[in-house]
Parts: structure tokens; C-alpha cells; sequence
């Protein structure tokens, strides 16, 4: 069989408008994969923001404040402010969930603060989620990643009582 130039043109065509399809297919999905990570920082910066703005450092002072005192902190309205807190956290898990936060991002942004926000927490945690079932799930699951990560990234042993406790105390001078 020969191949007469009209076939070989043909068939060369054939081969660029495939690896220009390729190229294209390719490039659209970088640059959407671009804008997904464009999106996932603005979302999580957004969120950062309000964690650090003056109206949450109000609520964060206070439930530290409640984490510290207990029962002899505004009874009334003990653990209001760190319900409001642990909720930041659990849209953060949502948004994990959901694929809309990245979880080194997550970390990066929050460890510090959820972790030690959860680990003097935890009582309320299990006490709020025995009485109303899926109440902070997906905070739970976070935090049970973001520590896995955590260890995996630097091996760190389990914070002590007066870790905690120094860490509460710098949140209620906020």
C-alpha cells in the first residue's frame, strides 16, 4: 500500500486537530482547577477575617473567659460565646466536607486556635452532642484530621493542662 501526499496530509491533520483538542481539554481544566484555588483562598480568608475581626476577639475573650471560670462565669449565659466559636469551627468542617476549604489551608489558618479550642472544650462538645445527635460533627471530623496532620507534619505530643490554660488566659485579654 502507498501513501500519496493527499492521504499523509490527511492523516497529519487528523494528528493536529487531535493534540490541539488535548492541549485545549488541558488547558481549560488548569485553569479551572486555578480558579477553584482561587476561590477555596478568597472563602478562607474571608473567614479568617471574621475570626479575627474585633466582634469575633469579643466572643473569643468571652468563652475563653467561660472556658476558664466554668460555672462562675455569667450563668445565665455560660457557654453562649463558645458555642459561638465551636460553630465557626464546625462551618469550617463543613466547608472541609463539602470540598470547599482544603484542609492544609484549614490548618494553616486555624490549627492553633481550634485545637486548643476543642481540647479544653471537649466536655461541652460530648456533653451539647449526647443530647442533640450530629450537633458539631463536622467539627469533629476536623479536628481529628487537622491533628492527624499535625502529628504527621511534626510529631507533636499532646498539649498539657497549662498550655491550655496560658492559651485561654491570652484569649480572655483579647
Amino acid at each position: 500500500m502507498q501513501l500519496d501526499a493527499t492521504t499523509i496530509a490527511a492523516f497529519l491533520g487528523v494528528v493536529v486537530a487531535t493534540v490541539g483538542v488535548v492541549v485545549a481539554i488541558a488547558t481549560i481544566y488548569f485553569a479551572w482547577r486555578q480558579f477553584r484555588l482561587g476561590q477555596r483562598t478568597d472563602i478562607a480568608l474571608r473567614l479568617d477575617e471574621r475570626f479575627n475581626s474585633d466582634s469575633f476577639k469579643a466572643i473569643r475573650r468571652k468563652a475563653a473567659k467561660e472556658l476558664l471560670h466554668g460555672e462562675d462565669y455569667g450563668r445565665d449565659r455560660l457557654w453562649q460565646n463558645l458555642d459561638t466559636v465551636l460553630d465557626h469551627f464546625e462551618l469550617l468542617g463543613l466547608l472541609r466536607r463539602e470540598g470547599v476549604l482544603d484542609l492544609k489551608m484549614a490548618w494553616a489558618l486555624w490549627y492553633y486556635w481550634f485545637h486548643r479550642y476543642y481540647e479544653r472544650g471537649e466536655g461541652r462538645i460530648v456533653s451539647v452532642a449526647e443530647k442533640e445527635e450530629g450537633t458539631w460533627e463536622n467539627l469533629k471530623q476536623l479536628h481529628d484530621e487537622m491533628v492527624k496532620l499535625d502529628r504527621r507534619q511534626f510529631g507533636v505530643k499532646p498539649l498539657c493542662d497549662r498550655d491550655l490554660t496560658e492559651f485561654l488566659e491570652f484569649e480572655s485579654e483579647l
